[in-house]
């Protein structure tokens, strides 16, 4: 049933595309031949033209010959003879009989080698006027005697009329120069010569001096005088006598059909010109009859064989209502498949997390326990005992920072972070990072980096990109033992809602930044690939990795808004492509302030610890006074406010995000800054969901200190917030 429609749709195509084809043939043809006739006519014109023009300077020539026999004949033999001999009255009657009967003849004139006018047709009075600065002076020096020169058009000022001067040399019998005579040639002559052409709307003729300069046209236009690229002194004239081209801009602005020849006994070019919109006038209403008659039986074919295609319509309805059921059912299953997979990400994000929470107050106790101990040693008796004792509280610690490290990095897997997002510019960031990854990657792998030019900013967690930057880098490395290369490359992209489908968490479609990590490693087959995001899954041996690495890059772009993919092939390396929305408003990336590390500072103010952990309460408390403050405590929130009524000024609540009850650590500050305003608050969380978080992101103006901390942390983030 396909076969039968397509083979009717194809003939009713052809039977289209038969009658247009053959109309368009037809009237191809026809401008063909309008245009061949055109050219035809014109270079007829043409060559017409430049034999009367030719015959107009001839008689001019023949004059300007006769005057330089008669020159000869009164015994000129130098400048000075020239000069006096024929300035008078005598030669000016005779200069006057001469242009008698050439109407296109409106002077003669006699002019010495430095330009000065030795006589003058038009009056007796030789007018003081000097031709020194015309150009065919210059030219006539250095022209054969036996040649006319033709001078550019000179305007007068007066009747804006022009004249162009034909020229010869006046030579002494034995070959020396003693100065010019010239014809002066009306242009308005040779323009109503070409008026009488009657050429029409469009037509239009032209008078070139060989090199190019206008010296006359009909319809005037401005430029008379002036020099133009026109192709016929390009080359056209240099094999042949004449020729035709075509012009998409011609002097008065449309495109014109130019029928071109040049002079043999003269150096000047005449153009005969018709627009094309002219030419094929005619043409055109011929062709759009052509064209009606062919729609109509297009359309009646078209007709015929739709008619027929619609029987078969019928038939067809039911096999596509199947083939779309079918990809529907395939297109669902797509999307269960990505759905289970997100489902099964964030249900392992949220035990990763809660887990992390309890996790994290545990460690702050150890680790705060193992700091007392370190605090303490110096003051005991040295001995054998006392330096184990060190060794192991120092093993301990480390233990603990890996630790704090793995719960780190569930965090950022289930989006539990605070991210303190800043406006950066990828590519420095990269390139701040290149030295450190050179150590990281080794010698065998090279490292290479490509940035586009006019980069996006992004608005990010600096620290955290570093460090999914650095996770990626690191896989990468172990994916390539014997060597390879690393690539990272930036670029600005406009992610569509259908590639957005493609991936387990679909983002927003928009303008994102592309930040790729792609390397020439063993690469990962599709069971793996569907793998990799999950928390502790890993392809290494035993000791040689967490599984954590990219489920924290995972969690850092998704908190972040932005998406991921990854592209590996086994035997072909891997390319993981982190997409991180484009930032509107920033001009430029902060700067990130430069952490200057401060040992334990002190101070005597009164703080106000709520934890509800109460070997946590008790470490922060003994941190706190042992730094010199006062200290009161509560294990909530409702404790707390008590006490904020009762003590008297406090200056700083250190509060846990995370409390029992209905009021948790954010309430508790609102509750509290309320009734003693001024009062600075600093955070502390091992998990946090939503309460001092906008979006995944710090609140403004929110100090938080992170599960587990360090004697040093507690007392540097402590005295940074009083002193803010």
């Amino acid at each position: 049933m396909n076969r039968s429609k397509h083979t009717l749709f194809w003939l009713g195509l052809f039977t289209v595309g038969a009658i247009l084809g053959a109309a368009l043939g037809v009237a191809l043809e026809l401008r063909y031949r309008d245009i061949a006739d055109a050219k035809r006519d014109l270079t007829s014109l043409d060559l017409l033209l430049v034999e009367e023009t030719s015959r107009s300077l001839q008689s001019v020539d023949l004059v300007l010959r006769s005057v330089q026999t008669k020159l000869l004949a009164d015994g000129v033999i130098d400048a000075e003879s020239y000069a006096h001999k024929e300035a008078g009255h005598e030669m000016y009657t005779f200069l006057q009989g001469r242009i008698a009967g050439l109407p296109q003849l409106a002077g003669l004139t006699l002019v010495a080698t430095d330009g000065r006018l030795i006589n003058f047709s038009r009056e007796h009075a030789i007018p003081e006027v000097s031709a020194a600065e015309r150009d065919f002076l210059e030219t006539l020096r250095q022209h054969p005697a036996e040649q006319a020169f033709i001078g550019a058009p000179i305007e007068h000022r007066a009747t804006g009329t022009y004249t162009v001067h034909l020229g010869r040399r006046v030579d002494t019998k034995d070959g020396k120069l003693v100065g010019f005579v010239l014809g002066a040639i009306d242009t308005g002559y040779f323009e109503n010569l070409y008026r009488s052409l009657r050429l029409g709307d469009g037509g239009g003729v032209s008078l070139w001096r060989r090199d190019g300069i206008l010296l006359a046209r009909y319809p005037r236009i401005s430029g008379i005088g002036q020099r133009f690229p026109i192709k016929s002194f390009d080359g056209m004239l240099d094999n042949a006598d004449f020729g035709t081209y075509e012009t998409e801009r011609s002097l008065d602005g449309p495109s014109r059909l130019v029928a071109t020849a040049a002079a043999k006994d003269f150096p000047f070019v005449i153009n005969v010109t018709r627009t094309f919109d002219q030419i094929l006038s005619d043409w055109r209403k011929v062709a759009l009859t052509i064209f009606g008659i062919a729609a109509i039986a297009a359309v009646a074919a078209a007709f015929a064989i739709w008619t027929l295609v619609r029987q078969l319509a019928a038939y067809q309805e039911l096999a596509v209502a199947v083939g779309e059921r079918e990809k529907a059912i395939e297109e669902r299953g797509k999307i269960e498949a990505q759905l289970r997979q997100a489902q099964k990400l964030e249900a392992v994000g949220q035990l990763t997390g809660g887990i992390a929470h309890d996790f994290n107050n545990l460690l702050t106790v150890i680790l705060g326990g193992l700091e007392t101990i370190r605090r303490r040693i110096p003051a005991l008796p040295h001995s054998a005992d006392t330096a184990r004792i060190s060794r192991a509280a120092d093993m301990a610690v480390q233990s603990v920072e890996s630790a704090a490290t793995l719960t780190h990095r569930l965090l950022a897997f289930s989006r539990n972070q605070p991210l303190d997002p800043r406006i950066i510019a990828p590519d420095q960031l990269i390139d701040s990072m290149s030295e450190l990854l050179r150590r990281t990657l080794g010698e065998k792998i090279d490292f290479e980096t490509r940035f586009s030019d006019e980069r996006w900013h992004i608005h990010a967690d600096p620290n955290q990109l570093e460090s999914a930057i650095l996770n990626l880098a690191v896989n990468a490395r172990d994916a390539m033992p014997d060597g390879g290369r690393l690539t990272i490359e930036t670029r600005n992209v406009h992610l569509h809602e259908n590639f957005l489908k493609t991936l387990p968490e679909a983002g927003s479609p928009g303008p994102y930044v592309l930040i790729a990590i792609t390397d020439t490693g063993i690469g990962m087959d599709q069971t793996t690939l569907e793998r990799a995001f999950e928390p502790f899954f890993t392809t290494k041996e035993v000791g040689k990795g967490t599984g954590l690495g990219l489920s924290q890059v995972y969690g850092f772009v998704r908190q972040s808004n932005g998406v991921l993919k990854i592209h590996s092939e086994p035997g072909s390396g891997t390319s993981v492509k982190i997409y991180l929305l484009r930032h509107e408003k920033g001009a430029g990336a902060e700067n990130t302030e430069t952490r200057k590390e401060v040992l334990a500072p002190r101070g005597a103010e009164t703080i106000l610890v709520v934890e509800d952990h109460e070997d946590l309460r008790v470490f922060g408390v003994q941190v706190l006074e042992d730094l010199g403050y006062k200290v009161i405590s509560a294990p909530d929130g409702p404790s707390a406010i008590k006490l904020i009524e009762m003590a008297g000024p406090i200056d700083l609540l250190f509060t846990d995000v995370v409390l029992p009850g209905q009021m948790n650590g954010r309430n508790l500050a609102d509750a509290a800054i309320a009734s003693a305003p001024g009062l600075k608050v600093l955070f502390t969380t091992g998990y946090t969901r939503d309460v001092i978080l906008a979006k995944g992101t710090l609140d403004q103006g929110v100090d938080v200190l992170p599960k587990p901390f360090t004697y040093k942390d507690l007392a540097a983030k402590v005295r940074q917030v009083l002193d803010a």
